[in-house]
């Protein structure tokens, strides 16, 4: 059964790489070989690679594209594709697939947090609070409110 998955080829595990959780599913389904190791021997891993999965590397250039002959499917692990020559990558009769959505509550949630973080002033309010010569508390102001107003009420 194990001769029988597809190969992969992934970045490094952890440092800029793929999480280890990733990896163990990875594994169940593909024949794994880290960008690393492809490139210390790449007569023994090149032919056999069906599958790029990008996180940050391996950048999926003509110069590493040209080695793959059976090279089915560029998959990139975030929303966009703009890090990718799509057109090139086609060209060759690859395919091209990403995560659409995959971070946009994530994103929404971030926007809202620096929105609320920079009308409460709460990063100067913590730095206040931790400073051990702050001797007066109100030194930092409260901020302006977030809320809807007469020109957007359906902002908020």
């Amino acid at each position: 059964m194990e001769n029988n998955k597809p190969w992969a080829l992934i970045s490094d595990v952890e440092d800029q790489g793929h999480l280890k959780e990733f990896i163990g599913i990875l594994k169940q389904h593909f024949q794994i070989v880290c960008h690393k190791d492809l490139l210390q021997n790449p007569h023994l891993y090149c032919p056999k690679i069906q599958v790029i999965f990008v996180w940050f590397l391996p950048v999926p250039k003509p110069s590493l594209l040209s080695l793959l002959p059976s090279l089915k499917v560029v998959a990139s692990g975030g929303a966009g594709v703009d890090h990718l020559d799509v057109p090139y990558i086609t060209s060759l009769g690859v395919k091209v697939t990403n995560t659409p959505d995959v971070v946009s509550n994530a994103t929404a949630d971030m926007v809202m947090g620096l929105l609320l973080a920079s009308a409460r002033n709460i990063v100067k309010g913590h730095q206040v609070a931790v400073d051990p010569n702050t001797n007066h508390k109100s030194q930092c102001p409260l901020g302006v409110e977030v809320k809807a107003n007469k020109c957007c009420p359906s902002v908020f």
